[in-house]
């Protein structure tokens, strides 16, 4: 169910609009008051914006059959409890968070450990594979410069290890080599900063070599990481 911001008979609407307790005695006297198929006995209703600091983030709808049901006092208990709970969502989501962040970091270490653990480039790649947390990957293969990029630019990139969900025979085959002179977005890849292509089939791209391949391939979305 849900209730629209700018809908002026809206008590609760009204509540978040204007932040502050709005007490109704008898809505069925209200102009422009919609009535709840599910609550058709309402006569008082009180409607309390939760705030976050200056943020609201809902609004505490409390409502009775009887007529003029909430007075002063009931109002400021409310409040009270719209503030509670304000720090109970508060408390949730920053538990959520440290739960997310603790996963992200189990998963770095799971999958450092199994790099170590490593025994080839094959092994490697299969680690990280099996490390990151990326639903339907397809694909993924480790390609390393003829030279380290320093100063100089290396003249081409080879495929040293490939996986495929599958197992099916490997589209670029380890030994394939690409020039990099010949893709312009591989000079895009920076230390920490990897290049991605959301949706070739749609996204813009002024690598016309890298778009001849990814279509070549059977591929749509690409992600470079640096090594």
């Amino acid at each position: 169910h849900r209730i629209p911001l700018n809908r002026e008979a809206s008590l609760v609407a009204r509540a978040a609009r204007t932040r502050q307790p709005v007490v109704i005695d008898n809505v069925q006297k209200e102009e422009g008051f919609m009535a709840n198929s599910l609550l058709p006995d309402t006569h008082s209703e009180l409607a309390v914006p939760i705030m976050l600091g200056d943020d609201l983030i809902g609004v505490l709808d409390v409502q009775d059959d009887k007529i003029a049901l909430f007075g002063e006092n009931e109002v400021q208990a409310k409040q009270i409890l719209a503030n509670q709970i304000a720090v109970a969502v508060q408390n949730a989501r920053s538990f959520q968070i440290t739960q997310e962040a603790l996963s992200e970091s189990a998963e770095l270490y799971r999958g450092s450990e199994l790099v170590n653990k490593a025994g080839s480039i094959n092994d490697v790649l299969q680690a990280l594979v099996n490390a990151v947390d990326i639903e339907d990957i397809e694909r993924a293969n480790i390609m390393l410069y003829n030279v380290p990029w320093t100063n100089a630019e290396p003249d081409h990139a080879t495929v040293y290890a490939v996986w495929e969900y599958d197992e099916r025979a490997p589209r670029a085959p380890i030994g394939t080599r690409y020039s990099v002179a010949q893709f312009p977005i591989v000079q895009m890849v920076k230390p920490g900063q990897p290049v991605i292509v959301h949706d070739a089939d749609n996204e813009p791209l002024e690598d016309e070599n890298l778009l001849r391949l990814l279509q070549a391939l059977g591929m749509r979305s690409v992600i470079f990481y640096p090594l």
